[in-house]
């Protein structure tokens, strides 16, 4: 039987001072493992790399694995997405846990493909598109599964704090973590973290009339100022 995994320390979490920060530039050795590229899967290595060292996101996977809704499920597209939550966490636990060396993203890749069937063969797709595939698959599976309490991660209150030390044990424990990761019904850590809005006005240069839209987004391009631009910045 093999030994459980040890978790990281704050520190050596993604964003932890020893995962980059100022210091005497000691790192840890975790969050240092490569994904191998399997054909053509650069565009989908650089976007999971981005993902998998957001640190919300993988304390998540992390701390809440028990949470997370059973492998099993009715065939079709629901059997996909838990299958790709999976594989997400298992990437989380090789590159944050499992110490420095490459990380075995095959199920992962199995997966994005099983959804994404424009995917397959060996032609370059869009890292962002790819991104924001994953990030809608991720959202639908796990808010799905806990209907109107969906798990996140929280830092609590105060408050929350104050009406536990009234409990005894196990119960005031059970308590405050109902509280702690139980949100809206339409959150997820996805939400939770990446979740934006972008307000759009639009306004009549005859009768000077605007109108507003707002759009809930997941992601945002933001372009790359030129040479010139980056002068006047």
């Amino acid at each position: 039987m093999s030994a459980p995994r040890q978790q990281p320390s704050e520190e050596e979490l993604p964003g932890g001072d020893e995962a980059g920060g100022e210091g005497n530039g000691a790192v840890s050795g975790r969050g240092l493992s490569g994904l191998p590229n399997l054909g053509n899967t650069c565009y989908l290595n650089a976007a999971t790399q981005a993902l998998l060292h957001t640190r919300p996101f993988a304390t998540y996977f992390m701390d809440c694995e028990s949470y997370l809704p059973a492998k099993e499920a009715a065939p079709g597209k629901s059997q996909a997405n838990r299958r790709l939550v999976h594989s997400v966490s298992d990437l989380v636990h090789q590159v944050w846990l499992d110490g420095p060396r490459q990380a075995s993203p095959h199920n992962f890749v199995r997966d994005v493909l099983d959804l994404n069937p424009d995917y397959r063969g060996y032609g370059q797709q869009d890292s962002q598109e790819f991104l924001r595939r994953t990030l809608d698959f991720l959202h639908e599976e796990l808010q799905q599964e806990y209907g109107r309490g969906s798990v996140h991660l929280d830092i609590g209150s105060d408050e929350d704090a104050a009406q536990g030390e009234g409990k005894e044990g196990a119960e005031a424990e059970e308590e405050k973590r109902k509280k702690k990761h139980t949100h809206d019904e339409r959150s997820s850590i996805v939400w939770d973290v990446f979740r934006g809005r972008v307000l759009s006005e639009v306004k009549c240069r005859n009768c000077n009339q605007s109108s507003s839209i707002e759009e809930v987004l997941l992601d945002q391009s933001v372009s790359i100022p030129g040479k010139k631009q980056r002068q006047k910045l």
